[in-house]
């Protein structure tokens, strides 16, 4: 009994190392800014932690949530930036001339390789600016 208790405890603690040391995270750090027009560019920070790494081929994909829902689901996102590798930083993002306005959207980054996804931060579009004529009398 003495020596089964030793076995299920040696396994346990294994099995506690391996989960502490497998885990990785992406943590999005900031969006600046967070409010832009169709077709604008964004500046995401994030940063990858754990041990391990991510491996050859990862890419780190930015996904823009769903759109005409204002919940900001990542049920069927847009790709709208793919970073390659496992380089975490500073990235200028572009959103699309055409997406759909709305201010609940969000913007999270997932790990190709191994399925890492970070928390999401919110980002509003709005549509192009009216552009101001100028009018000059002669």
């Amino acid at each position: 009994m003495k020596q089964l208790k030793k076995i299920i405890l040696s396994v346990s603690l294994f099995l506690l190392g391996v989960s502490v040391l497998g885990q990785r995270s992406i943590t999005l750090n900031s969006l600046t800014p967070n409010t832009l027009c169709q077709g604008s560019s964004t500046i995401v920070n994030f940063t990858v932690t754990g041990n391990g790494g991510y491996g050859g081929g990862n890419d780190f994909n930015v996904e823009l949530s769903d759109q005409f829902d204002w919940r900001g689901n990542f049920i069927s996102p847009t790709i709208i930036g793919s970073l390659p590798e496992s380089n975490a930083g500073t990235y200028n993002i572009t959103t699309d001339p055409i997406t759909v306005t709305g201010i609940g959207y969000k913007i999270q980054i997932v790990s190709t390789n191994k399925g890492t996804t970070s928390g999401s931060r919110s980002i509003k579009i709005y549509p192009y600016p009216i552009p101001n004529p100028i009018i000059k009398l002669y």
